[in-house]
């Protein structure tokens, strides 16, 4: 009995150190985290669920399909977050190819990100407020 008590003790640590408080949903890094791997995998129709409905056909007229596109990089160089009042600003940095060109080319997009009021079953989405400049 003193040995399993002893085990016990010497394994509390170990378990509360794996918990994890209850998550609230996702927050705008993950959120965000997720719309740069849609760009960068060239998941467009993925991606244009974070940007806000009115803008999302502009969205995907900027990237229409093409095999001859080829996504490097796709990070965010700078991110300004003001959670409490549910607005980030953004810059996506986007490296690129297009064939037949071996050119590594840069694209940049100036993001403005709202976070949406309201009850929402997995916390409260962020989305982009417009579309992309041109897409070379």
């Amino acid at each position: 009995m003193t040995k399993l008590l002893l085990l016990l003790l010497l394994l509390a640590p170990l378990v509360c150190a794996c918990a994890r408080p209850a998550a609230l949903g996702p927050g705008f890094a993950e959120l965000s985290g997720h719309f740069a791997q849609a760009v960068r995998w060239q998941d467009f129709q993925g991606a244009a669920k974070f940007v806000a409905e009115d803008q999302r056909e502009t969205f995907l007229e900027q990237f229409p399909r093409n095999k001859d596109l080829h996504m490097v990089d796709v990070r965010y160089e700078r991110i300004a977050l003001d959670e409490a009042g549910g607005a980030a600003e953004t810059v996506l940095f986007v490296e690129y190819y297009l064939l037949p060109s071996p050119t590594l080319r840069e694209w940049r997009w100036t993001q403005q990100w709202r976070r949406l009021d309201g009850e929402f079953p997995k916390g409260a989405p962020w989305q982009i407020q417009a579309s992309p400049p041109a897409f070379p």
